[in-house]
């Protein structure tokens, strides 16, 4: 039985590209101003789930929910960061252009922005801190930059749930670890999900941890032992991190 407050609800949900179930029987509830990590292996139904959470793929059994509705009816109230964000580095946009495709789709049509898309935007690039440079070419950003600036391109559109593929691969532990305290500050008002394989920064902002390999399973961040993310998935996720406080 779902929760009240819950925004993303997977009930007996299997899904497969016509195979083997690449998800069985999944059972999962994400509740507001959540912040959750989905790892498991590769190939293992990670970013299956979050496109079926976003609409794009349908399961075979099961249903999921978003905000008590079909993902497709309600995708403006989710901001989404892909694994793989295709922009040609070369092509002459600017900071500022990037954030506000974000608000294509979100009752903007075609013409000029309107004042208001133009105000989602730099209260996004704020939040990310990227407003000083956002009349800056996108191509003198560097890498982390760059996931910033994507970050705040999901964030645009002003939603209430932001699922995050991989947001950190690649990124010095430094770049990293900035990355995930703005993601737990976005968290303050919208529920984050992020897919990762590095548990290493995360286990200090999340509280659950959604384990997938076909099936799915939850734990709260502080049941979570070193070793034990190896031993069910591999050697392909970095272990999470402990202190003391983790739970509190």
């Amino acid at each position: 039985m779902a929760e009240k407050n819950s925004i993303i609800v997977f009930e007996n949900l299997s899904f497969s590209y016509g195979g083997p179930p690449v998800l069985e029987d999944v059972n999962l509830t994400i509740g507001e101003r959540e912040f959750a990590c989905v790892v498991g292996p590769n190939g293992g139904g990670k970013t299956t789930l979050v496109k079926l959470a976003l609409g794009l793929l349908k399961p075979i059994a099961g249903s999921i929910r978003l905000f008590g509705k079909p993902p497709a009816e309600v995708r403006s109230r989710v901001g989404y960061m892909p694994q793989h964000v295709h922009l040609d580095p070369k092509f002459p946009v600017s900071v500022m252009d990037v954030v506000l495709m974000g608000r294509l789709g979100n009752g903007h049509s075609f013409g000029p922005y309107r004042q208001q898309d133009k105000l989602a935007a730099w209260t996004a690039l704020r939040e990310v801190g990227l407003f000083d440079s956002r009349n800056r070419p996108f191509a003198d950003l560097s890498g982390g930059q760059q996931r910033r600036l994507f970050i705040a391109r999901a964030v645009a559109c002003e939603p209430e749930l932001l699922l995050l593929d991989e947001p950190t691969a690649n990124l010095d532990p430094k770049v990293e670890q900035e990355l995930y305290q703005v993601l737990s500050e976005l968290n303050q008002r919208m529920a984050v999900v992020v897919v990762s394989h590095d548990m290493a920064f995360v286990s200090q902002f999340v509280k659950r941890v959604i384990c997938v390999k076909r099936g799915v399973h939850i734990h709260p961040t502080s049941e979570i032992r070193d070793g034990t993310l190896s031993e069910v998935f591999g050697t392909d996720l970095r272990m999470v991190r402990h202190d003391k406080h983790a739970g509190e």
